[in-house]
């Protein structure tokens, strides 16, 4: 998996982040031309590291599962536990989602705090994309990786996971990753108390800017 992606990921930029200069920091050695041997001979020199980065992850995500799906639950009014979630540790900082296998990844080498935000993050995100379907016609099996539902969930993401509930679970501040959203995030963010939480509420004023 890690390397197709990752060559999905060379030449793609996206709202003011250049990914293939995230991989390059990380991986200066790593080419097009290279892509298979490049990732056999990295996942075999750092078989140990990947796989307690892993099984830390997933004892982490074990302890605060009700804890996240009871505050997702809060906020959508569905029960996402009947969902079934899958994460993949990465040797890049790409951290991509897949919406349609409700899967995503997370750098190994981010720390234990930072990997279980990436996760609850796109755990977040895929929530939002349900809630859209059921709930907003005319976000009804849009695009999840450009356009409005794609930058309505980046921006409600930061929003979210600085309230009360999913900083308990975090414990640490969510930050705008893309920052060409920076104007909408603000935007987002007055709309968002002004109706009170509500998420639908909230996605359609969002839609009629």
């Amino acid at each position: 998996m890690d390397k197709k992606i990752a060559l999905e990921f060379l030449g793609f930029s996206l709202a003011g982040i250049d990914f293939e200069a995230i991989i390059k920091r990380d991986h200066p050695d790593f080419t097009a031309e290279n892509a298979a041997s490049y990732v056999t001979n990295f996942y075999g020199e750092h078989k140990e590291e990947i796989e307690k980065s892993r099984s830390e992850l997933s004892e982490i995500l074990g302890k605060k599962e009700e804890e996240i799906f009871t505050v997702l639950e809060n906020v959508f009014h569905y029960d996402y536990r009947k969902e079934e979630y899958t994460g993949y540790v990465s040797i890049f900082d790409l951290n991509p989602r897949f919406p349609e296998s409700l899967s995503f990844q997370v750098n190994y080498r981010r720390s234990l705090t930072l990997r279980l935000e990436v996760a609850v993050h796109e755990i977040l995100h895929f929530a939002f994309f349900q809630f859209c379907n059921d709930n907003i016609p005319q976000l009804r099996g849009a695009d999840t990786n450009s356009g409005d539902l794609w930058e309505l969930s980046e921006i409600l993401n930061v929003i979210l996971l600085n309230t009360e509930p999913f900083q308990k679970i975090l414990g640490q501040e969510e930050l705008l990753f893309y920052p060409e959203l920076k104007e909408l995030l603000q935007k987002g963010k007055v709309i968002f108390e002004e109706e009170k939480r509500d998420i639908k509420k909230w996605v359609e004023r969002m839609m009629a800017r």
